[in-house]
């Protein structure tokens, strides 16, 4: 169960399953259950499921199947419903499965799956999402910086940071490509390693394999023009990557480890190889300001107007329970409204910061001047008239946030 939205739907089919099949065994986990049920005392949930798994799931479910068959007395990080109550089973002892050790997934059912293309959107980058299935696959397991502020780094799918090889990847695409006939894939990492990148992309030039791919990455220094040029080379079409507030003030305060100018030239170096760039976006951080939310705006409006940015997306910052944010909340000055202690999902804290305006009324505007700049709409436009009260002036600050600095002759 990976999302909110899938949780009735999960339930549903796990009724219909008990219903048909009383002595099937149903096992819940994905992203939905690591995040707002790690503290699940609800014994209803039991009527539905026999378990409940946590984190990675290859060892719980290998456990269940041998406690049931009596093989080994211990489950592991698994809850279940006995006497009517909840109980956490674990094994510290528990051999961990490195990312690299993994088999490649199975995905020959993928070639029969009459998969529909649809495009929700003329913008080139917003179509490869949707117009064609891809084969999903991760380079490494957690993310290397697992430091933002806003990230649950202190769950394991963030924190543990465990890299594949690039042969290891290769291998497991070259499968999937024989499996399915497809190749195509998307990396669907945290942050793909900008070193890792370039020795998939030399020994996919090397092997000859001729596949299309993206993947999520972290603006970094790293991502030159040569690295750029190299991984087109090897069939990268699109990256996505996370510009957040796109101010540096918010970007060190919330502890990103990079700055606009950085991430202006990783992207430069991405668009001047013929790779689509996508930015997530973020508002509403805590301390931000009418001031730094409009230089953010013209900072990503002069990015599309440059072609180094071709599709962008602002998402409201959500305190979670899991991120350094919450934890580090008395020096952000926030005001928790409700700690949802006790309740069934806990993730996202509801807060307030007392004496700053709703970030709220912001959202419209923001979405509104990105979708036009991603169709090439607004680019020469003052950003202030997107919104429909009084913005302040972008500030000479934001006028210098990513400007390329000037060679020397």
């Amino acid at each position: 169960m990976p999302f909110p939205g899938a949780l009735y739907g999960a339930f549903r089919i796990a009724r219909r399953i008990k219903a048909l099949a009383p002595a099937v065994a149903t096992v819940l986990g994905g992203g939905y259950v690591n995040t707002e049920l790690r503290a699940l005392a609800d014994p209803r949930v039991f009527g539905f499921f026999d378990y409940v798994t946590y984190d990675d799931g290859e060892i719980p479910l290998l456990r269940i199947v041998e406690v049931s068959a009596g093989a080994v007395p211990a489950y592991v990080r698994t809850r279940l419903r006995r006497q009517g109550k909840v109980v956490f089973c674990d094994d510290p002892s528990a051999p961990a499965l490195r990312h690299r050790d993994r088999p490649a997934p199975d995905f020959s059912p993928v070639a029969r799956a009459g998969y529909l293309a649809m495009a929700e959107s003329p913008n080139p980058m917003h179509r490869l999402w949707s117009e064609r299935p891809w084969l999903k696959l991760a380079l490494a397991h957690g993310c290397y910086w697992h430091r933002c502020a806003f990230c649950d780094t202190s769950l394991d799918t963030i924190r543990r940071y465990d890299p594949a090889d690039a042969e290891t990847v290769v291998a497991w695409m070259e499968r999937a490509m024989a499996d399915t006939g497809l190749a195509g894939f998307h990396f669907v990492d945290e942050a793909a390693p900008p070193a890792l990148l370039g020795n998939l992309s030399r020994l996919l030039i090397k092997r000859g394999l001729r596949v299309e791919w993206w993947a999520n990455i972290r603006f970094e220094k790293q991502l030159t023009r040569e690295l750029a040029r190299l991984m087109r080379r090897s069939g990268c079409l699109a990256l996505t990557g996370g510009l957040e507030c796109a101010h540096d003030r918010l970007l060190a305060l919330m502890d990103k480890g990079l700055t606009t100018r950085q991430a202006a030239a990783a992207m430069r170096a991405l668009a001047g190889a013929g790779i689509l760039v996508h930015a997530y976006l973020m508002y509403g951080y805590p301390t931000q300001t009418p001031q730094e939310t409009i230089d953010a705006l013209d900072f990503v409006r002069r990015l599309f107007a440059r072609g180094c940015l071709h599709s962008a997306y602002w998402h409201r910052f959500a305190l979670t329970l899991h991120s350094p944010a919450f934890q580090r909340r008395d020096k952000l000055h926030l005001r928790i409204l409700d700690s949802r202690e006790g309740a069934f999902a806990r993730n996202e804290i509801p807060f307030d910061e007392p004496g700053r305006p709703d970030p709220g009324r912001f959202g419209e505007g923001l979405r509104r001047a990105v979708y036009n700049f991603m169709h090439g709409v607004g680019l020469e436009s003052d950003v202030r008239t997107w919104f429909d009260f009084p913005m302040p002036r972008p500030s000479r600050e934001a006028l210098r946030a990513g400007r390329q600095p000037r060679r020397s002759r």
